[in-house]
């Protein structure tokens, strides 16, 4: 049988071996993919990851390094984001807080600013326990994909915590970094620490916040490299888990994404209900009373070409000139622009929240862990702390995602495989959802700058 197949702009044909076929295929990927944006490089990893995989699962293919390859590139990629994972977080925190910690020392508007952030943030993941909860995503996708699929990706976990695992406190503070299950421990800490700093005389404290902005700065620009390698990471990670999942059957890849499309779906609901919901109501409230009263459609309209930027670069800082722009035409005078927009584009991250939540549930379902409600607050309580300064750039998600999975670990929600493949999973479907999350982040900035300007106008402050 001769297997005929072009892939442009070369052909594939039996009359060559399979290996110089596969070398002349990563070859021209490559070359194909240098030539694209990072944003585009994103997404065709994910669409040709799910062709490749495809065309490898239909034609029967057994080849045992195009398998093992891709996994051992699939399993250093999450080990390299892991890696940055703990001292990133302590960082993110320490200079989160100290940023809220500079805003609440500031006049009323700053305090106010501080106040606005922290409701919008606890709105976001209410509405994201709400979402996952009415419309259970992880259930849905068990319909579609049978038990022995789940086995394939992490085997079922049906039975609660296993007796006598309980959460301890390190007794070490070096121990306490150098094991990524202490993630939670290491956000409490953080969240301590940035609050102990208040207390030092003023040259201790600054010392101790330019040595975690000069650590943040390095770690982000370190991981800004790998994020470069994202595409080969993404499309590894994908081709591996859905050919491990599929095996010679193609079928059971449509299944899996059919179920992810209810994932999708739980998530761009809850976003949208921040978008057309809470936050244009927020607007039209607070300025019922004022000169310059915003409608609940005004604010829609005004804010979507902010939106629109944001979605495409997946950046909130990137699109930080554009909603001050947008935002002004709102009426809201400059100090509160600088004030309100600066400090959300790298700590008011509600689309990240609620999708954090969102995710954590639905990992829980997935693998057929019933989380109780105290379970899910203490979920949503982690995400709200973590994501306190979370890199306002894009793919940042692979990092505080993983760190997620890693805490529903230690929960003993998931395990080690399962968190592999469940970061796999959300991920395949990660670029949409993550520049949603960026318009949603700047649409939360805008609403809370023009609340401060009511507030400020109302109590005739200086605005």
């Amino acid at each position: 049988m001769r297997v005929h197949l072009i892939v442009a702009p070369y052909t594939i044909t039996s009359t060559r071996s399979i290996h110089e076929d596969g070398a002349l295929f990563c070859l021209y990927f490559i070359k194909f993919m240098k030539n694209l944006s990072p944003n585009q490089q994103l997404l065709a990893a994910l669409f040709l990851s799910i062709i490749a995989s495809f065309l490898y699962t239909s034609m029967g293919y057994a080849i045992f390094y195009v398998e093992q390859g891709t996994q051992f590139i699939a399993v250093n990629f999450l080990n390299l984001l892991q890696l940055f994972a703990l001292p990133l977080v302590f960082s993110s925190i320490v200079l989160g807080i100290h940023s809220t910690k500079e805003i609440a020392q500031l006049p009323k508007l700053g305090k106010l600013t501080f106040a606005i952030y922290t409701f919008t943030t606890f709105i976001a993941a209410v509405v994201g326990l709400f979402v996952v909860n009415m419309l259970q995503p992880g259930k849905h996708f068990r319909k579609f994909v049978p038990d022995d699929v789940l086995q394939k990706m992490g085997g079922l976990q049906l039975t609660n915590k296993e007796a006598g695992s309980e959460l301890h406190i390190p007794n070490n503070l070096f121990q306490l970094f150098t094991d990524n299950s202490n993630v939670l421990y290491i956000v409490l800490f953080a969240f301590a620490f940035g609050l102990a700093l208040f207390k030092l005389l003023p040259r201790h404290r600054k010392f101790m916040i330019l040595f975690c902005e000069s650590m943040n700065e390095v770690l982000l620009t370190m991981l800004k490299k790998i994020i470069r390698l994202a595409p080969i990471g993404i499309f590894a990670l994908i081709f591996s888990q859905l050919t491990d999942i599929a095996k010679d059957h193609p079928a059971a890849i449509t299944n899996v994404l059919i179920g992810l499309s209810f994932y999708i779906g739980t998530v761009m609901f809850g976003l949208g209900l921040l978008l057309f919901g809470i936050y244009p109501l927020i607007a039209s409230l607070t300025t019922a009373k004022s000169k310059r009263k915003i409608g609940y459609f005004e604010f829609i309209k005004t804010m979507y070409p902010t939106q629109l930027l944001a979605f495409t670069t997946a950046s909130s800082v990137v699109a930080l000139y554009k909603t001050d722009e947008q935002v002004s035409k709102l009426g809201v005078g400059q100090k509160i622009r600088k004030l309100v927009l600066s400090v959300g584009a790298t700590v008011n991250m509600d689309g990240t929240v609620l999708y954090q939540v969102v995710v954590g549930v639905f990992v829980a379902q997935l693998f057929g862990y019933q989380l109780s409600w105290g379970e899910q607050l203490l979920v949503a309580g982690y995400v709200m702390l973590s994501t306190l300064g979370v890199a306002a750039m894009p793919a940042a998600s692979l990092v505080t995602t993983s760190i997620l999975f890693r805490h529903l670990q230690c929960m003993n929600v998931i395990t080690g495989k399962q968190a592999a493949t469940a970061l796999s999973l959300v991920y395949s479907v990660d670029r949409g959802l993550d520049m949603s999350r960026t318009a949603t982040n700047v649409t939360g900035d805008a609403a809370a700058a023009v609340g401060v300007h009511a507030y400020a106008e109302q109590h005739k402050l200086d605005n």
